[in-house]
């Protein structure tokens, strides 16, 4: 009777082997179409091919590592775009939730640090309370005021603005580099600072932003004579 019973329990087991998997198969095909997306989106930004991300299930959420491969000489500020362009590319993709993102170089696996903590400083400087300026304080100004404006135009979590910027020890005196005066809001942070920065803006958006729309905000925005890029990702 037991050996009778045998293979029932081999055909039971395999069935119940079976339907497990089945029912991993969408989750598990959600986080690949996640990673693919997430080194697909990498490779536009950097113009580098062999990104790596790894996604592991932790209970409801996923912890995200991304070994990032970067064009060589870029600031620590420009390197500080993957965490943020990463929970864009993430939020593409209903019922993934991160918990922890960690980003190393591609190359020497050394980590890369999260965004400074400049919310405060941004802010009393936005107000007029500080005449104190860095390269990060302005970036952090900037990459706010132009969130705000281009949400407003796109709607909310349509668009990503990353900042990087440049001093040189020239004394600013006038316009940026003769340019006619503006009032973008990029330029007015400029103006604020006593010394020449250069800025450099890539604007992240998942669709392809109406060329009237687009015009309307550089020109009350940003100006002539800022270096801005626009990324269109592609559709996941």
């Amino acid at each position: 009777m037991k050996n009778a019973n045998f293979p029932i329990l081999i055909v039971v087991l395999v069935l119940i082997a079976v339907l497990a998997q089945f029912t991993r198969h969408p989750q598990e095909n959600a986080q690949v179409a996640a990673r693919q997306d997430m080194e697909k989106c990498l490779a536009l930004l950097w113009g580098q091919d062999g990104q790596q991300v790894e996604l592991t299930p932790a209970g409801e959420r996923v912890d995200v590592r991304a070994a990032v491969f970067m064009p060589a000489g870029g600031s620590p500020r420009r390197e500080r775009w993957n965490r943020p362009f990463l929970s864009f590319v993430a939020l593409r993709h209903s019922g993934l939730v991160v918990r922890n993102l960690e980003v190393v170089d591609g190359r020497s696996q050394r980590p890369v640090s999260s965004l400074t903590d400049r919310g405060l400083l941004a802010e009393r400087i936005s107000a007029g309370g500080s005449t104190v300026y860095d390269e990060d304080k302005l970036c952090e100004l900037t990459q706010r005021q132009l969130s705000s404006a281009l949400s407003q135009s796109l709607g909310p979590l349509q668009s990503l603005v990353l900042v990087d910027a440049q001093a040189s020890s020239a004394r600013r005196d006038g316009e940026h580099y003769g340019s006619p005066p503006s009032d973008g809001l990029a330029m007015r942070a400029l103006r604020v600072a006593p010394y020449s920065f250069s800025l450099d803006i890539c604007v992240v958006v998942n669709r392809q932003i109406p060329a009237d729309v687009w015009k309307d905000f550089r020109d009350r925005h940003v100006g002539k004579v800022q270096k801005i890029r626009v990324l269109v990702l592609p559709q996941p």
